[in-house]
């Protein structure tokens, strides 16, 4: 009897330390690095080869965890993208990205030399990714998840920049409609689209201040910033 009892006790400790374990990989930190400014499927989002596009894919992938998408462009090495003097690089997608159906954070401040706004009145931010839709009548980033956040983008050239069809997204320090420099060209025929969700925030991200309108009614417009209500 005392034998299977601590049978049973081992067993139940041994049960226990394998969902902590689990519990504890799954609250870790997972981060997809962009090294390359192209837009293609290559390898999957690795250490060699990591687009945006497949960032989002293998984000997708991720369920159950929240995955931050960061940046890491060589600005020399993909001259054909990226500005060396101005340190911008541009994606250029060929198609629509797909939809993010899971939690993430893409932080475009995360590239080299970005930087995010530190000024109560006026803008000092440093924007060094842009994300560009050529014309071809598509959306820029479509949010399909809770909890998802997309700070440190200039998004030009796109039907809807940004749609927030989810609670609880973050849209923040982005340029719409406005390249890194303060041009004012590119502009999409939406700035934010927010067509489903609740508690979404998209503060000091200059989006209605130079796009055609935003989709959402009563904005209140306040030091750069939007917020629906």
């Amino acid at each position: 009897m005392k034998r299977t009892l601590s049978l049973c006790i081992v067993a139940t400790l041994v049960l226990l330390a394998t969902l902590l374990s689990q519990a504890t990989v799954s609250a870790q930190a997972i981060f997809l690095t962009v090294n390359s400014p192209k837009d293609n499927v290559q390898n999957g989002c690795d250490v060699t080869h990591c687009t945006l596009r497949e960032a989002i894919l293998r984000s997708n992938q991720t369920v159950g965890s929240k995955e931050t998408i960061q940046f890491n462009i060589n600005v020399v090495n993909n001259f054909l993208y990226c500005n060396t003097t101005s340190k911008v690089c541009t994606i250029l997608l060929t198609s629509a990205l797909p939809a993010i159906t899971d939690p993430v954070s893409i932080d475009g401040y995360t590239q080299p030399d970005a930087s995010p706004n530190t000024r109560a009145v006026g803008i000092d931010a440093q924007l060094r990714i842009v994300l560009h839709g050529q014309s071809l009548n598509i959306d820029g980033l479509v949010v399909q998840d809770t909890d998802t956040q997309i700070k440190g983008l200039a998004l030009v050239h796109f039907r809807k920049a940004i749609v927030l069809k989810a609670d609880h997204a973050r849209v923040t320090g982005n340029f719409i409609g406005m390249l890194p420099d303060g041009e004012l060209v590119g502009a999409n025929y939406t700035g934010v689209s927010v067509s489903n969700g609740s508690d979404n925030d998209t503060g000091l991200s200059l989006s209605c201040h130079f796009e055609r309108f935003c989709e959402k009614s009563r904005w209140a417009k306040r030091d750069f910033s939007l917020r629906s209500k």
